[in-house]
Formats: structure tokens, sequence, C-alpha cells
């Protein structure tokens, strides 16, 4: 084999592995992917003394497409989020997240689940879950 033909295989080899790492960047996105769709949107759930309290990331929502329920002791996160496209925009860059997502969040068995409040404000929704006092788990 001559030092052409071998330049030949070590060039298509290299474009093999692009085309492969891009491929895989394409279709392992936060909104595509089954095992990291449940990471969206990021959050942080912690306790104060009377409530849980749980913060979503919704950066650039409008309050009409969120959607909160519940099942049982999950707690469900809707939405949508549409960034309009046009004839006029030759994308060259693309890293915000849009389309739908649905979060399932584990509620702790002392959460009631009749008393959830929320509010959005500059992209964080913050909801509220009073806790039962009436279910206090023993220790």
């Amino acid at each position: 084999m001559n030092h052409h033909s071998r330049h030949w295989f070590g060039t298509l080899e290299k474009f093999s592995d692009e085309v492969d790492r891009l491929f895989d960047e394409l279709i392992h996105t936060p909104w595509k992917e089954p095992s990291t769709a449940q990471s969206y949107p990021p959050i942080d759930f912690y306790e104060t003394g009377d409530d849980f309290v749980l913060e979503a990331d919704l950066p650039g929502m409008q309050l009409e497409n969120i959607r909160l329920e519940t099942q049982g002791h999950i707690l469900l996160i809707r939405g949508s989020r549409i960034i309009e496209d046009s004839p006029e925009r030759n994308m060259l860059y693309g890293e915000r997240h849009h389309g739908t997502f649905l979060r399932r969040i584990p509620l702790p068995p002392t959460a009631d689940r009749e008393n959830i409040s929320a509010e959005y404000a500059e992209g964080i929704l913050t909801i509220k879950i009073k806790k039962n006092i009436n279910k206090k788990v023993k220790q």
C-alpha cells in the first residue's frame, strides 16, 4: 500500500468518526433522548418548615404553555416552547431548546396534593406544595 492509499483511508476514517459524532450529538438532545428527557426542565426541589418547594428553569416560556398536574404521588410539568422559523433565517448554530417536554417529579408521602400553588416570574416556575401534617412519617 503506498503513501497516498494510507492517507486516503486515514482521511475516510476521520470523516466517518466525525459523522458518527455529529449524528450522536444530533439525536442525543435533552428534548429527544428518552434517558435525558426526564431532566428537562432543570429543577431544585427542597423543603421548608411548612412546604415542599420546586423551582424549575423555564426561560423564554409563556405561562399559557406550561401545565401542572398530579397523578398519584407524581407531579407532572408539561410545556412547549415554539421558536418561529422563517425563510429569511439561515440557522448557523442552534442551542436553545424548543418543542414539548414532560417532567415527572415524585412527591414525598407527606405532600398535600390538594394544596399546591405556583407562580412564574423571570423564567422561573416556583411551585409550593404544603406538607400534610396529618401524614407525618413516623420515625
